[in-house]
């Protein structure tokens, strides 16, 4: 009978390295199965972060590895269709109450009792879905936009990365266990195709190719508070809660399920009720920050076991901070602003991209105090000021202009903005009137 191999070598350093592995690998699964679910891609890494984030902390399985997965990703794709993702968003968070409630009346321990060929097939099963939602990234459209395989040429060099990422993988192991397989697996790989300039398709690429939206990118904004935007009524009920029942069952199950199988790989005992009730506590939070919901993702914790990740929490928040660093790096070099002189002979400056402490630099080249003439309007409708960072940033450039004599509007501030801007004076006008209703964040 087939056995699960056995680790039990645990460290830090082995925490941190399969945590970095976890953060790269985890990126183009999240967009993959968002696409499944047919919602837009952020929603699928912002389920990523938070599942990931949550059930590392309060949940049962040290080592394993949750966020956005497949197999619950075909059973919202109906719901969304039929009735948007608000729906979905509100039966993430019942689903998320049923999980918790399963875990308070102690029902996880029953996953002990599924025999072990029934533990096999579930892996090769989900191995077999993991594998399809990432056979789009080698499809593009043709000159008609429908989907067909990649021509000769760069399917070749498609397979070959392939081919030489999995050569990495199983034979690194046999000469050094020092560094995780697939840590140096993803680093060379992609240091080929930089270095080499090679023609090869791109998470970007694959979003622009499903969206059917050439200018389509992974640029958003920080995910922020709100509820579901549904009526609380029996109707909405009678539309979420069949849903819910199975999203919460499908998410028990391939949780409890992938912690049977590291058990038996690290041969240690997780706490399955515990893990019920983190697995509730993530979905709840994804629903009231736009996420998609997730469990363990079996792929992702048997990079993390095979990588030598063994730590609750290590390894996740190094991926986490991993990916913020990404985040605020990307981030950073999408504000722009358009400008315009109106009617008045007024120049306006409409800023997009959010404005937050790795952005603040490129936010404040945007502006030439000197030249612009006596009366500037700068409004922030399609921006976003979400740190302290920003507001100075903001103060600055308030601060710039007064020093010129010349007026600054700043419109579409919240309240919170316009209350922390006090040295700007009377040479700076805040138009509150048409501002939307959102808050500034504060740590």
């Amino acid at each position: 009978m087939f056995e699960f191999p056995q680790f039990s070598k645990h460290s830090v350093k082995n925490d941190v390295l399969s945590g970095l592995t976890v953060a790269l690998a985890l990126v183009p699964e999240a967009v993959a199965f968002a696409f499944v679910a047919g919602v837009d891609p952020m929603v699928g890494l912002y389920a990523a972060f938070i599942v990931g984030l949550i059930t590392s902390i309060f949940g049962g399985r040290p080592g394993m590895i949750s966020g956005a997965t497949g197999a619950m990703a075909v059973v919202m794709v109906s719901l969304v269709a039929t009735h948007g993702v608000q729906y979905l968003f509100a039966a993430i968070m019942l689903a998320g109450l049923l999980q918790i409630a399963a875990g308070l009346f102690k029902l996880g321990k029953f996953i002990r009792i599924v025999p072990h060929p029934v533990m096999i097939g579930f892996v090769n099963g989900l191995a077999i879905v993991i594998f399809l939602a990432q056979l789009g990234q080698f499809k593009a459209p043709d000159i008609t936009g429908a989907l067909t395989w990649l021509p000769t040429d760069q399917m070749t060099l498609m397979l070959g990365l392939v081919a030489l990422t999995m050569a990495i993988i199983h034979f690194l192991p046999k000469f050094t266990t020092a560094v995780p397989s697939s840590l140096v697996a993803i680093v060379t790989v992609t240091a080929l195709v930089v270095g080499l300039d090679l023609e090869t398709r791109t998470v970007v690429d694959f979003l622009r190719t499903m969206s059917g939206d050439d200018a389509a990118t992974l640029a958003g904004s920080l995910p922020t508070f709100s509820i579901p935007a549904v009526p609380f009524n029996l109707e909405t009920i009678y539309i979420i809660l069949p849903y819910a029942v199975i999203l919460a069952a499908i998410g028990l199950i391939e949780s409890l399920l992938t912690l049977t199988v590291l058990d038996e790989m690290t041969n240690t005992r997780g706490q399955s009720n515990r893990e019920c009730v983190g697995q509730g506590m993530a979905n709840v939070t994804c629903s009231v920050f736009g996420a998609m919901g997730g469990c363990a993702m079996i792929g992702q914790s048997m990079i993390n076991v095979n990588s030598g990740g063994r730590g609750l929490a290590v390894a996740v928040f190094v991926g986490v901070i991993a990916s913020a660093l990404m985040f605020a790096w990307q981030h950073a070099k999408h504000i722009y602003a358009d400008t315009c002189i109106n009617e008045e002979g007024s120049k306006e400056y409409k800023v997009n991209g959010p404005i937050f402490f790795g952005s603040t630099a490129n936010f404040l080249e945007l502006f030439n105090a000197q030249e612009d003439p006596q009366d500037v309007i700068v409004d922030f409708a399609n921006s976003r000021v979400t740190d302290h960072s920003a507001i100075e940033a903001i103060d600055t450039i308030a601060e710039r202009y007064a020093a010129q004599g010349k007026t600054l509007h700043l419109r579409h501030l919240s309240q919170d903005c316009v209350a922390m801007l006090h040295k700007a004076g009377s040479l700076v006008e805040a138009n509150v009137a048409e501002d939307p209703i959102y808050k500034v964040m504060s740590k």
